[in-house]
């Protein structure tokens, strides 16, 4: 049986995405399966090599020359080593990087590679505006909002659960009330103008 190549997953990955009309999409050097290395885990990497070409395989299969492929390292046992691994994927085209970055000079060294720098903003150069400042260019938050929407969530069953309702919990949540209303009201509009289109 012969195994398929990343440069293929790759290749098949880009095509899907840009069909779905995606803006954006970062390659990176893990190992499958993606392990969170932010949480402990080890994390096995590919080659330098086999990196960049993951890379150009992304930037050969793109049609749409908006689509931008962000190149992404995981290596953790040197900064020199990310830098190195990063450079040479923009080298090979990459429009963007990014880097997990702890501290101040971190980011600032990334940011000397000379492409739009992508990343979470580490808690250590909060607020957003500092990451600016120092080279980032997108300060991603992907777990803030799902963290928050799960509390939430879980707060409004734990009040179901105890009384049978969730009333309390909508009476006690400040602010609430306006994003019912938004969320109720979501496409009302559209629809009203559909309706008075096609004389009902």
């Amino acid at each position: 049986m012969t195994s398929v190549t990343p440069e293929v997953n790759v290749t098949r990955a880009v095509r899907e995405f840009e069909k779905a009309g995606v803006a954006a999409l970062h390659i990176e050097d893990q190992m499958t399966p993606k392990r969170a290395g932010h949480e402990g885990f080890d994390v096995g990497l590919v080659s330098r090599q086999e990196f960049v070409n993951k890379i150009k395989a992304a930037l050969d299969t793109r049609r749409d020359r908006n689509l931008v492929i962000i190149a992404r390292s995981e290596a953790k046992d040197s900064l020199q080593e990310r830098i190195d691994r990063v450079s040479a994927c923009c080298e090979a085209g990459a429009d963007a990087v990014w880097l997990s970055a702890r501290t101040e000079d971190e980011i600032k060294a990334f940011a000397k590679i000379g492409k739009p720098m992508v990343g979470v903003p580490p808690r250590q150069v909060m607020p957003l505006a500092r990451w600016g400042e120092l080279g980032g260019r997108v300060g991603c938050i992907p777990t803030v909002l799902q963290v928050a929407a799960l509390h939430g969530m879980r707060q409004c069953l734990e009040e179901l659960k105890r009384n049978g309702t969730e009333a309390a919990y909508f009476k006690q949540t400040p602010g609430i009330e306006d994003t019912r209303k938004w969320y109720a009201n979501l496409g009302n509009a559209e629809l009203k103008e559909l309706e008075k289109k096609y004389g009902y």
